[in-house]
């Protein structure tokens, strides 16, 4: 995929654009009346364009959210004068969190209790191998160690900030969980009996190549709410007022 075709690049691309809008308008007032863009209206002005852009363009669901709050999250830090290292840290966190959204395509989902114990039923009580491809906060691989303690069970997560919180959590509650830090999609399926996936809409038609190229027969990938085109859909559960989980059991590797 080319830079220029990336959702992260045409959300940046995006906020550009209504930042020249927003300065030209500024320009242009300052000109005519010799009055300055009050700085809230043009944040706000910003981020109405931005969500303007971002829409047209179709990007999901997530950059309209961040393009909506990126300049009026910038005018309070202005307003409260913010000392450097606290953007400079702030950048970091926010990178650091969304960064699965720029490289996968996959924000920030966190699932609840509800779906974990869905989940932990797909889980046979013997010495298998379960992985949560982005794993966030590792609510859901935490909460299968405890109940699945002969499964080997483990989390990946792209996010460096994210991860890190996951980690840490396993780490002080002295959970075997492993929680590794990388892509998802450069990791080998077969060694897992269980794949759990909670991902985007763009992510699914890959994940089903590559869980169908590398995944062992009768082994099962789950999905929480997300669907993948064309697939054998093997069972789907509904869970009252939170998102169905869907179970694909993989016929094996074509040879």
């Amino acid at each position: 995929m080319k830079v220029t075709s990336l959702p992260a690049t045409r959300a940046l691309a995006a906020m550009l654009i209504a930042a020249l809008v927003v300065v030209g308008i500024a320009v242009l007032l300052t000109e005519m009346t010799n009055q300055r863009l009050d700085l809230r209206f043009a944040c706000a002005l910003h981020g109405v364009l931005s969500l303007v852009v971002v829409w047209w363009w179709g990007l999901p669901w997530w950059w309209r959210f961040i393009a909506v709050i990126f300049a009026p999250a910038v005018g309070i830090g202005l307003e409260l004068s913010l000392p450097g290292w606290a953007w400079g840290f702030g950048f970091i966190v926010i990178a650091g969190l969304s960064w699965g959204a720029v490289v996968t395509r996959v924000p920030l989902f966190l699932s609840t209790t509800a779906i974990w114990s869905q989940v932990t039923t797909l889980v046979p009580q013997t010495p298998v191998r379960v992985i949560d491809l982005g794993s966030g906060l590792g609510g859901l691989v935490l909460h299968l160690a405890r109940q699945r303690p002969a499964a080997r069970v483990e989390g990946i997560e792209v996010a460096p900030v994210t991860w890190l919180i996951g980690w840490l959590r396993a780490r002080c509650r002295r959970s075997p969980v492993r929680m590794r830090f990388g892509d998802y999609r450069r990791l080998d399926f077969s060694a897992y009996d269980v794949v759990f996936a909670f991902l985007s809409p763009a992510a699914m038609p890959d994940l089903w190549t590559k869980a169908s190229a590398e995944m062992r027969t009768g082994t099962i990938l789950v999905s929480c709410e997300f669907d993948i085109p064309g697939a054998p859909l093997a069972r789907r559960i509904e869970i009252p007022g939170e998102r169905p989980v869907l179970i694909w059991t993989m016929p094996g590797p074509a040879t």
